[in-house]
């Protein structure tokens, strides 16, 4: 068993110990060498796949700019997962290898169907669309809520089907390249003309704000309050962060009787707060602040964070409410967001004790009802003198705004208002355009992305942002295919190696990347020990302990080898 110090990581650098950034890189050389020589002296076929043509390296979270780069400079297709990143990705110029989540199946079907629009449209031809579609239909896709299947397991080996299935897409990927790169410019011209989120919201502000209140100041401002109730990661931050970047460039010429084209500009407040997040998330109230000095990030519990998002939008009294994204709101706090921040009747009941009750009603204990109503009342004694300010105020519209092709009506969202869908459908609002270029101006931040972009202008660097296991396995057996397809050696790059703990659900059977990677570099996994990976996080690595079920922190000189 050979450890491997990869002297082209260190670049100009020769000494090893001068990379810090650098973990550890392994391939079971010596166990490889036995078991092929084993079966060719029985004449039995190798029943394992030969990875010694890949090489992984894991990075670990890198910044944005980072991140944007190396997706510029990397080979195709680029595996992609998730919203806003597969708009970059199409943005950059590059084929996507998607993986759709449980959660985005209404994006992909609406993504396939904008591909067909466009074509229609003019933006593309026939010749180009086909072979596009075709391969998007071949990337990986976790079932869909639809099917009614919320949990499985994955499998942690290579079924017999999916290596014919990878042939397949590296096949079709290199005898249509330049069909499938026109289609990527074909459809991100057509998103540019007709799908653009810039011009929807600010047509929806000029509709819905009092302008003759905004031309009465001396001040000629517009008060746009933006907030994010729940961040689902740090992708979302992108997210809000591209909505602000929006809503700060929009200028309105607003005419009136008394004051003709008058020049608007905006002010804008944005709260982020975490009162939905799972115990387990990254993106705490202390590490939003850390990256977003400029947004306030209340901490605390749920009562400390909801009483602080409210206080802030009524002393900043907005003329509108833009909420983004309301789809990751738990439902039973939606009646209570939109009491005080929207508009919410209980049909002639106190709208204020409902809409509470309506958040409290699953923390409370079953039989104990001297509880119930002592949590209820400790709540209600300030939850309602807060909210029974809003009625001293001027009145404002609310736009919620959903995730990426996930909307619904009124009498769906619990809000009793609709949820406008972003994204590219037929239906929905638009997308963020990125605007990249000074981004792919800036150095890089982070010594693995430089040296890694260096390798990419002669060698095959493939780069992957990915969600679950299986897409893991598969794109890694895709740049194989594509390695001996160019006769050349691959280098898989991937940011996130997630990994997943048992808690009372099962998605650690399914999503947990980590875990399947070392099954399938294990000593009787897959790949043997033939796969070569490096370990590039800072710090150290996270690690599946099968035993325990939890992802345990390990200093890379501890790291196992297959």
């Amino acid at each position: 068993m050979v450890a491997h110090k990869v002297g082209w990581v260190c670049h100009a650098i020769i000494i090893f110990s001068m990379c810090p950034w650098l973990t550890r890189s392994y391939r079971d050389d010596e166990n490889r060498q036995a078991v092929m020589s084993a079966e060719r002296s029985s004449g039995k076929k190798e029943d394992f796949v030969n990875m010694s043509s890949v090489t992984l390296v894991v990075t670990g979270s890198i910044p944005h700019s980072d991140f944007i780069k190396l997706v510029k400079v990397s080979s195709e297709p680029v595996g992609m997962t998730g919203d806003q990143s597969f708009i970059e990705t199409l943005f950059l110029d590059k084929v996507p290898w998607y993986e759709t989540m449980a959660w985005k199946h209404e994006l992909y079907n609406n993504f396939r169907q904008s591909v067909e629009t466009a074509k229609n449209d003019g933006y593309l031809g026939g010749e180009d669309a086909d072979p596009f579609l075709r391969f998007l239909h071949m990337c990986p896709k976790e079932h869909s809520y639809e099917s009614g299947i919320y949990e499985w397991v994955s499998a942690r080996r290579i079924p017999e089907d999916v290596q014919e299935n990878i042939a397949q897409q590296a096949e079709l990927f290199a005898g249509a390249a330049q069909s499938l790169q026109s289609a990527v410019t074909g459809v991100k011209e057509w998103i540019a003309a007709k799908k653009d989120f810039a011009h929807w919201i600010q047509q929806k502000i000029e509709e819905e704000v009092d302008w003759t209140r905004v031309l009465e100041r001396e001040i000629k401002q517009v008060r746009i309050f933006l907030f994010m109730e729940n961040i689902a990661g740090f992708g979302n931050t992108l997210l809000l962060k591209r909505t602000e970047g929006v809503l700060k460039n929009m200028k309105f010429n607003i005419s009136s009787n008394s004051k003709p084209n008058t020049h608007v500009s905006e002010t804008l407040d944005s709260v982020v707060t975490t009162i939905g997040m799972e115990p387990s998330s990254e993106a705490t109230p202390e590490i939003i602040s850390q990256r977003h000095p400029e947004w306030k990030v209340p901490s605390g519990n749920w009562s400390q964070q909801f009483l602080a998002l409210v206080t802030e939008a009524y002393d900043f009294q907005p003329d509108v409410v833009i909420s983004a994204p309301a789809t990751s709101y738990d439902y039973n706090l939606r009646p209570l967001l939109a009491t005080a921040l929207g508009k919410w009747e209980a049909n002639g009941r106190d709208s204020v004790k409902v809409a509470l009750l309506t958040y409290l009603r699953p923390k409370m204990k079953r039989g104990a009802n001297e509880h119930n109503q002592a949590m209820f009342q400790d709540h209600h004694s300030w939850v309602e003198p807060l909210l029974a300010k809003k009625a001293r105020l001027p009145d404002w519209p609310t736009i919620w705004l959903g995730e990426y092709d996930s909307g619904s009506s009124a009498e769906e969202s619990e809000l009793q208002a609709p949820i406008e869908p972003m994204g590219v459908g037929k239906n929905s609002i638009g997308v963020l355009i990125p605007e990249l270029d000074n981004q792919l101006q800036q150095p890089f931040s982070t010594d693995v992305a430089k040296v890694l972009a260096e390798k990419a202008e002669s060698d095959l660097v493939l780069f992957a942002y990915l969600h679950a296991e299986e897409p893991v396995r598969d794109y890694l057996l895709l740049a194989r295919e594509l390695s001996r397809q160019r006769g050349s050696r691959a280098i898989v790059v991937m940011t996130r190696m997630k990994c997943v703990p048992r808690h009372d659900h099962k998605e650690h059977e399914f999503r947990n990347m980590q875990a399947m990677l070392q099954n399938l570099t294990k000593r009787d996994g897959a790949f043997r020990g033939t796969l070569k990976v490096i370990r590039a996080e800072s710090g150290g690595s996270i690690w599946w302990n099968p035993d325990k079920m939890t992802c345990d922190e390990v200093p890379k000189k501890d790291l196992e080898l297959p």
